[in-house]
Parts: structure tokens; C-alpha cells; sequence
């Protein structure tokens, strides 16, 4: 799905959504949302090729404590009203990086609160939080996203970490005095009947670095490890 902004003309100062198949390199315009597609936070494309052609398009709307969520649907080119919540308790979360999986748009906060907007059934319920330690603060989040066909919510911790161990609550304590790579980066992932999340992978920095030493940088004789978030995980998760 992309999006044009015209700001030289009134008429079209809000953007004109297009919905663009590369395999068949044609596409067409997305009819804008009610309301002429003011105040919505977000525009979220449902599309799973293995199951039908047919997409749907989920646009979430944020106002003065008042939630709303309208559906688009290809076989009826039109848009429907799925919820209308007054005094909404968004718990933090960023309606802005919904992520769809599973048959559902999945919005979760820095400190893992979460909704989930089931499409079948056109309802929102309460996301179930990963097992984040005690000592979990917003800074440790650094992604919530789909890869291979699993959701995953990525943080790090100080320490080398495990998984069986957070599985169950406990945390290593940092014994290092070197805070940039005595550091573990924590893959939580979902069960697929999205019941409940679990610790996957503990990647420990200083071990990483170890073995890649050209990832760090030297500034002023002190050493930084840049941690991007654009990786892809594959595998049986469960």
C-alpha cells in the first residue's frame, strides 16, 4: 500500500491511498475512509495471498479518548464501522505500528499492553503481555513486528541472559563494568493461537561482538555497539 500527498491543492491535502500489486504491477485507489479520512492514526493492509485474492484494510481512528475502527473490504468496495469505544484506555499504545498477523492487527506498547483487532469476528480484545522481568522499563523496547510468519516482541537487558530462565521470571544480574556489549537482546515470541508469549532467543552482545569485532566503533577511547532492528528470524518457534 502506498500513499500521495497533494499539498498544492486544497481538495487533496489529505493522501490519496493506492493499493499496488508488483506481480502484476497494477493497482488501484483505495476510497478514502469516512469522515473524508481525517484524525485516523493509522491505514493497515490485511493481505494473505495463500488464502484469497481478496484484501482488506483496517483504519484505526484516535480522538479525544474515543476509538474507532473502520474496515475496508475489496469484495464490497466499501468501508465498514467494526468498533466504536468511547473513554478508550490505550494504555500507551501506538496506533500508528499496528502489525498484521494471524488474522489480526496487533498494536502492543513499549512496556508489552496490548490490543489486537480480530477481523472475523470485527472485535478488539486485550493482548496478553509477554513475561517481561520486573525490572522491564520502556527503554528496553525495540521492536514489535512479524517475520516468517511469527509475531515477535524484541527488547534488551543488562547482562548475559536466558531463556529459560526469563521464561520463569529470573534475571542475571550485569557483572560487567563494560555496559555496551554486556547486554542480552531478548526475542519474545507468540504462540500461534496467540495465547500467550515466551522467550525464544537470548543473543549476548560481548559474544557477538567477539566474533564480529568490526560492528563496534572507537569514539574517544570508548567503545559503542549500534544495534539495528531490521533483522529476519526464521525457524519452528514452537
Amino acid at each position: 500500500m502506498c500513499s500521495k500527498c497533494r499539498w498544492d491543492l486544497p481538495e487533496r491535502s489529505q493522501p490519496i491511498n493506492y493499493i499496488f500489486n508488483p506481480t502484476t504491477r497494477q493497482f488501484a485507489i483505495l476510497p478514502p475512509p469516512p469522515d473524508d479520512g481525517q484524525f485516523f492514526d493509522s491505514i493497515q493492509l490485511v493481505f494473505d495471498p495463500s488464502e484469497s485474492s481478496c484484501y482488506r484494510v483496517v483504519c484505526t481512528q484516535f480522538f479525544t479518548s474515543e476509538l474507532k475502527i473502520y474496515v475496508y473490504s475489496s469484495e464490497t468496495n466499501d468501508w465498514k464501522l467494526c468498533v466504536s469505544q468511547e473513554s478508550f484506555n490505550f494504555l500507551p499504545v501506538n496506533f500508528a505500528d499496528g502489525v498484521s498477523w494471524n488474522d489480526a492487527v496487533r498494536w502492543i506498547s513499549p512496556m508489552g499492553n496490548g490490543f489486537s483487532f480480530l477481523l472475523d469476528k470485527e472485535c478488539l480484545e486485550t493482548s496478553p503481555r509477554p513475561p517481561l522481568p520486573e525490572n522491564w522499563q520502556e527503554q528496553n523496547f525495540r521492536y514489535f513486528g512479524e517475520s516468517d510468519g511469527h509475531l515477535h516482541f524484541i527488547g534488551v537487558l543488562a547482562g548475559n541472559q536466558y531463556p529459560d530462565d526469563l521464561n520463569i521470571g529470573i534475571v542475571s544480574p550485569d557483572t560487567s563494568h563494560d555496559q555496551s556489549t554486556d547486554q542480552s537482546i531478548v526475542v519474545y515470541t507468540m504462540e500461534r493461537v496467540f495465547s500467550k508469549w515466551f522467550v525464544k532467543y537470548c543473543l549476548h552482545m560481548n559474544a557477538i561482538v567477539m566474533a564480529y569485532p568490526e560492528i563496534t566503533e572507537d569514539e574517544d577511547r570508548f567503545v559503542y555497539c549500534h544495534l539495528s532492528t531490521g533483522i529476519t528470524l526464521k525457524g519452528d518457534c514452537w
